[in-house]
């Protein structure tokens, strides 16, 4: 077959890019930058072309960084893990927004179509909305909740019997998800978008 034995050549490596094992990783074609989260809670932010450590979040969740996902759209960076926590920062990594999911997440996907991130926990997904935060609102008080930038649109109990563990969008809308518990579910994004039609434009709830 075409392409069989074709070997890919690896142009750089990070060797040692984190103390704990890498888990996610996500890329911001605009500053070609790589963005990397791992076991111990931390987040980091490498060039691409030199291999430079530019920024680290240390503490930026607690326990294992599960997934991560930039959303050009918006220019936004958006971790969820273990603890709980769906967290929404800048493309320099400044915190906007912690999320407070109420149970562990394991995957995250944005869907371009509608403007939606989907997060899938123990059974559960979570399906938010994204509004574009200014650069002069960023730079406010992060307790302001009209700096807030997710929204909250529905959150789905029961879909699966165990952890999701893979979510994904198509450009049609619809929403995929996949689970330890071996099953496969696929929602028509028409739904999400009449629930979003409907929401009251409040913020997410904030962790505590």
């Amino acid at each position: 077959a075409r392409g069989r034995g074709m070997a890919l050549e690896v142009s750089r490596v990070l060797a040692g890019a984190h103390d704990d094992p890498i888990l996610c990783i996500a890329y911001n074609a605009v500053r070609r930058e790589v963005w990397t989260g791992c076991q111990g809670g931390k987040i980091r932010c490498w060039e691409e072309k030199t291999g430079e450590m530019v920024q680290e979040v240390s503490g930026a969740h607690k326990g294992w960084v599960t997934a991560m996902e930039y959303v050009r759209r918006h220019d936004y960076l958006v971790t969820c893990g273990v603890d709980g926590t769906m967290v929404c920062r800048t493309e320099k990594g400044k915190e906007l927004q912690r999320v407070d999911a109420r149970g562990a997440l394991f995957c995250l996907a944005y869907g371009a179509r509608r403007d939606l991130l989907v997060a899938g926990g123990r059974g559960t997904i979570s399906v938010f909305r994204l509004v574009t935060i200014n650069t002069i609102e960023r730079n406010k008080d992060p307790g302001d909740r009209r700096v807030h930038p997710v929204r909250l649109v529905c959150t789905v109990p029961d879909v699966h019997a165990d952890v999701i563990r893979g979510v994904a969008c198509d450009a049609s809308g619809r929403i995929f998800t996949g689970s330890y518990d071996r099953s496969v579910c696929v929602f028509d994004g028409e739904q999400f978008e009449r629930m979003r039609a409907r929401d009251t434009d409040e913020p997410a709830a904030n962790v505590p």
